[in-house]
């Protein structure tokens, strides 16, 4: 048997295996982000990005993803606020984590009027 040219992907326990194992036609497996709640990690193709324990909102957003196995895109994670309302919330959130992720090759985006949050990779 030959060895595979890809790293192993580490599974945290937190997320379902990749589904896209068993996709018809021999389609590669989809490449996702790894968050770590217990660390405050992000991992993408190499790249590691930490997040502070008071970052709440992106650690929401993040566990979220992480949670539903990096589906295309989540309902709003983010707890209700009488300070902030609920969409200006997710979309300082989202901008923030953009710039943060800034030359990564993801992006999240707010959506339907702050019900929902969306991931992305490009190139």
């Amino acid at each position: 048997m030959g060895k595979s040219k890809e790293p192993p992907r580490r599974n945290t326990g937190n997320k379902p295996p990749n589904e896209s194992a068993g996709r018809p036609g021999g389609e590669p497996p989809r490449m996702v982000p790894d968050w770590n709640p217990d660390t405050g990690v992000l991992t993408w193709q190499g790249q590691y990005k930490h997040y502070r324990e008071d970052a709440l909102a992106p650690r929401a957003i993040l566990g979220a993803f992480q949670q539903a196995g990096w589906c295309e895109s989540i309902e709003n994670p983010l707890p209700e606020d009488p300070q902030i309302p609920r969409v200006q919330l997710l979309e300082t959130t989202v901008s923030n984590l953009n710039r943060s992720l800034k030359g990564w090759g993801i992006r999240f985006h707010a959506e339907g009027k702050g019900s929902r949050v969306r991931w992305e990779a490009f190139v």
